[in-house]
């Protein structure tokens, strides 16, 4: 059977052919990286790509696709290109009959047992049972949420809109963020915070604290700064190192609730493209004091397993297990 698998971002696509044998084994035939601003739209990368690798769409199986942006009913929009996926338009297209799309986050999740050990770093490390409940979230376009419950010899993945709870102040600082963000919205959840918006919210919320002008940044006009240049703009911009701070312990705070909400002990596995960008702030105090702060069920955070998913082709290796195992 040929499996065809793609991770696609705005700014980012990687394809890859693979031949799966009757035992599951992996055989990698042809694998390429694109820039999609090149091409119209998914169907001109996508022959592209079978161009140069010289393979027959007719001749594959099963196609998944992981996509930067939210999933619903098998059709998504990468809104910086104004490209839609609909994966039943794709398989008429290519004459593959089992077409799937799978948001980044989704991904991810599925792609953890695949992840090296290199892509991995320890945050806590807590008391692991291999069969124990695990949890995957990640920060990016939103706040994505699952868990995952071990039955049969595989792990069998559950959805949950987790992210989208209200947003509980562990100090006062919060609250006052709280505050500012309750005249700003009318509901407060953690994925208000915690994804790629979030932190641009953070960032002026920190500006007017620290009196800052919002009309310049880093010497450039720049209203709405991305991750990168928040993170590397806190080496000399107290308002960038005081929302970073802010963000990762609203994140150790909410990790924390995970804990003992789900008493993973299986582990919980942090992704997205946010988390990974402030890995240095991730592996600080600030993160694992606000986690482990519960007072008296704060034990069960400490033997719970806690991992920042740092592995750069996780989001493909999920939609190749998605293909090769119909999930």
């Amino acid at each position: 059977m040929k499996i065809l698998a793609a991770d696609i971002s705005a700014d980012r696509a990687e394809l890859v052919l693979l031949k799966i044998s009757i035992n599951g084994q992996r055989e990698p035939l042809f694998s390429k990286q694109y820039e999609p601003a090149s091409f119209s739209g998914p169907y001109q990368l996508v022959t592209q790509f079978l161009s140069d690798a010289d393979a027959k769409s007719a001749l594959i199986e099963r196609f998944c696709l992981s996509i930067a942006a939210p999933v619903e009913s098998n059709v998504s929009t990468l809104s910086r290109l104004d490209w839609v996926f609909d994966a039943k338009q794709l398989g008429e297209q290519f004459y593959i009959q089992d077409v799937s799309l799978i948001s980044d986050f989704d991904s991810a999740a599925r792609g953890i047992d695949a992840a090296s050990e290199k892509g991995m770093v320890l945050l806590n490390e807590g008391a692991n049972h291999e069969r124990g409940i695990r949890v995957v979230t990640g920060a990016g376009h939103g706040l994505g949420l699952a868990w995952m419950d071990h039955s049969q010899n595989a792990f069998n993945k559950n959805n949950s809109e987790g992210g989208m709870v209200n947003f509980a102040p562990i100090d006062k600082e919060q609250i006052d963020l709280l505050e500012y963000l309750m005249k700003r919205f009318n509901h407060v959840s953690y994925e208000r915070i915690l994804s790629n918006e979030g932190l641009q919210e953070l960032y002026r919320y920190c500006q007017q604290k620290v009196k800052q002008s919002d009309s310049t940044f880093m010497g450039q006009t720049k209203v709405n700064p991305t991750v990168t240049q928040i993170v590397k703009a806190a080496e000399t911009d107290q308002a960038a190192e005081q929302a970073i701070k802010l963000f990762v312990t609203t994140y150790g705070a909410y990790v924390g609730n995970l804990a003992l909400l789900y008493q993973p002990m299986g582990g919980i596995y942090i992704g997205g493209q946010v988390a990974t960008e402030l890995q240095y702030w991730m592996q600080s105090e600030h993160f694992l004091n606000a986690c482990l702060k519960k007072g008296r069920m704060s034990k069960i955070v400490q033997q719970t397993p806690i991992y920042l998913v740092t592995e750069s082709d996780i989001n493909l290796q999920g939609a190749i297990e998605t293909a090769t195992h119909h999930i």
